[in-house]
């Protein structure tokens, strides 16, 4: 974290804000005893790649308000006894609001995302809400 002046010399101060991204491989292994209503004896979802983002704020002590985004991707089509299903890759985008807050090794995340631009695949408000502690 730095302390940089805000543009036009006023000498206020504000606090460099958090950025973090991730891009991570989703693999998905065949499944062989699928739902039944499937009426097939193995099923394997396509692979598929994630990538999420974030920035924020630290506004109080401890507490960072930001922005947050994901983006998933299904990069191969699912499969039912071995046969490709076409047209079953999903995707879909999201961003949101988000709110961190720490006390001392533990922290807490809630965000909400409005998603965008799915295929195969329902869109809409989503919540998330993380505890992490550091050990």
């Amino acid at each position: 974290m730095c302390k940089q002046r805000l543009p036009g010399g006023s000498g206020n101060k504000f606090k460099a804000g958090q950025n973090l991204a991730g891009l991570s491989v989703l693999w998905n292994s065949e499944n062989d005893e699928p739902f039944f209503k499937l009426r097939a004896n193995n099923s394997q979802p396509g692979q598929a790649v994630h990538a999420n983002a974030a920035a924020s704020y630290e506004v109080l002590k401890n507490l960072r308000l930001g922005v947050a985004g994901y983006a998933l991707l299904q990069i191969t089509d699912d499969k039912l006894d071995g046969d490709d299903q076409v047209h079953s890759r999903e995707r879909v985008f999201g961003i949101g609001p988000g709110l961190k807050y720490k006390i001392d090794t533990w922290s807490m995340y809630v965000n909400s995302y409005y998603e965008f631009g799915a295929e195969n695949r329902p869109e809409g408000v989503k919540f998330a809400f993380r505890i992490a502690k550091v050990f």
